[in-house]
């Protein structure tokens, strides 16, 4: 943000719980969050961050610091309350250009933090990293070649490693396709290719096919606002 502006957001009210399972099923008591941002100065801006709920409160604040024309910096550090007592340490670094773009980031979690997700069986990665490098072939099209990391899951643990395609042909039609492998899995990973056209009047449509291990999906959807 430049200099003297300033986001913010605040919600209140029961955490769902059983998302697309189940419906009307919330949790019996009230939470609260907060964020904001400010740019104190072009080139520095600043962020907290509050969640407030029955046996756990959660405050963070952290900051984007930009070195000039070598990209921008950030840093994050949260601690919990309550029930229980944790911290969040985050730092991360990103490179834009109009020819490529260089993304890095990283979490730490230490004790026993918590998040509003956690009260409701969402399980907190003791440590996650995220890299990323993007090159434009041409003005419409582009690939990006992903590594994600994180030190606790479902499976116990997970690299993925990505590679991902974008691109537009003529004003109307976008194309995307992205490779997937989890180098700590046996399965062969998956693929992802799809379709969006816009039918003008409002009106678009999509289609998309992937292949998940043995799982096959297709998907087709048409809307109008």
């Amino acid at each position: 943000l430049t200099a003297d502006n300033t986001v913010y957001a605040a919600q209140a009210g029961y955490v769902r719980r059983n998302y697309d399972t189940r419906s009307f099923d919330y949790r019996e008591s009230p939470a609260l969050t907060g964020s904001l941002r400010r740019g104190v100065r072009d080139g520095f801006t600043f962020e907290a961050h509050g969640e407030f709920a029955d046996g756990l409160h959660n405050v963070g604040a952290g900051a984007l610091v930009e070195l000039g024309r070598f990209g921008v910096v950030d840093g994050s550090l949260s601690e919990s309350g309550g029930d229980a007592r944790g911290r969040q340490y985050g730092l991360g670094y990103q490179y834009l250009s109009p020819r490529f773009t260089i993304d890095v980031r990283g979490l730490r979690t230490q004790d026993d933090y918590r998040d509003l997700g956690f009260l409701e069986g969402a399980l907190i990665p003791e440590r996650q990293a995220h890299a990323s490098f993007s090159v434009s072939l041409t003005p419409r099209h582009s690939l990006m070649l992903t590594y994600t990391r994180q030190d606790a899951s479902v499976t116990g643990g997970s690299r993925i490693v990505t590679l991902g395609y974008n691109g537009s042909i003529g004003e109307r039609l976008n194309i995307f396709a992205s490779l997937y492998r989890d180098i700590d899995q046996d399965d062969p990973g998956g693929i992802y290719i799809g379709a969006s056209l816009n039918l003008g009047e409002r009106r678009n449509a999509s289609i998309g096919a992937s292949r998940n291990g043995e799982v096959d999906t297709v998907t087709l959807s048409a809307g109008r606002s």
